[in-house]
């Protein structure tokens, strides 16, 4: 399927800003984004047709998101070997997927009227097991 890809020129280089069904949206976003920032003008944009597949077409797993992001998968057992537990291993590995869902869009925390979403756990005692395979029934809610 094609779609409109809107990028933003700094210099030499650009940023991807978004992809649209038509040019009219694209517009759309490029005024909207000239009225909230003075410095921008419309010759800061451009727009290229691309061939897309969505996203969570192509991004299924932690290897999918390596290969969308044109990086190497992270050795675990050399993760492990430095002290990393599994949790922190599979945080990084979450991270990278949602980096790559993400398509290049950064949260704004300075923005408190864009949407963010984290993940949020609730431990509750005697539910589970530590690092060691202890009982987490030390933990209080």
């Amino acid at each position: 399927m094609k779609k409109i890809a809107l990028f933003r020129k700094y210099g030499e280089s650009a940023e991807f800003v978004a992809r649209f069904d038509s040019v009219e949206e694209a517009s759309d976003q490029v005024k909207d984004i000239i009225n909230e920032d003075e410095d921008a003008n419309v010759f800061d944009f451009y727009t290229e047709e691309q061939e897309y597949t969505d996203i969570r077409e192509r991004v299924k797993t932690y290897a999918d998101a390596c290969e969308v992001l044109g990086i190497a998968e992270m050795d675990e057992k050399a993760f492990k070997a430095c002290g990393f537990r599994p949790d922190e291993i599979a945080r990084r590995k979450l991270e990278t997927i949602t980096e790559a869902l993400n398509e290049g869009w950064r949260p704004d925390w300075n923005n408190t009227n864009e949407y963010k979403y984290f993940p949020w756990f609730r431990i509750l005692p005697g539910k589970g097991k530590d690092a060691e395979g202890k009982p987490l029934s030390h933990i209080h809610n």
